[in-house]
């Protein structure tokens, strides 16, 4: 029997194993995987045949879907177009952050959306940071040791190695 399976963010190989089996013959001929993962090495582990890395946004995409998250319509409101650049600029084409910063601002007057980009640019919105924070947690102790001098080093800490 034919199968067409969708995953979407695994996180680890014996995750994908448990879904879909171990080895190439779990599924019937013609059957076809798709898998969404943050972790290539899940893919590289199972013997994935084509991996297709995600790209940035472009900016005219980045746009509309901010557009359509804080406007409902593809283009900004009138009087909207500069700052809507400042923030598309900002989520350099992540398209979930596109998503939360458009929602966030949906029902703010354009006052609150200056106060909210300038705060934004100090500190990242609670809803982008409980997303990386789940990116971090799915780390295992070293890699958060990797991360956390890394941040040091870009905050301007000094770290001995």
């Amino acid at each position: 029997m034919k199968a067409f399976i969708v995953l979407d963010d695994i996180h680890t190989l014996k995750l994908l194993e448990n879904l879909i089996g171990v080895g190439h013959d779990c599924l019937g001929a013609g059957s076809r995987e798709i898998v969404t993962t943050r972790d290539k090495h899940v893919l590289i582990g199972r013997g994935i045949d084509e991996i297709l890395q995600v790209k940035e946004m472009n900016f005219q995409n980045s746009i509309r879907l901010f557009s359509l998250n804080a406007f409902n319509k593809i283009v900004p409101n009138e009087g909207y177009e500069e700052i809507s650049n400042n923030v598309v600029s900002y989520a350099k084409g992540d398209s979930l952050a596109l998503k939360v910063m458009g929602s966030f601002l949906r029902t703010k007057s354009k006052i609150e959306w200056d106060n909210a980009i300038n705060k934004l640019k100090k500190i990242s919105n609670t809803e982008i940071q409980k997303v990386l924070g789940l990116s971090y947690d799915e780390l295992d102790d070293i890699e958060k040791n990797i991360f956390l001098d890394i941040a040091k080093n870009f905050k301007g800490c000094r770290i001995s190695i």
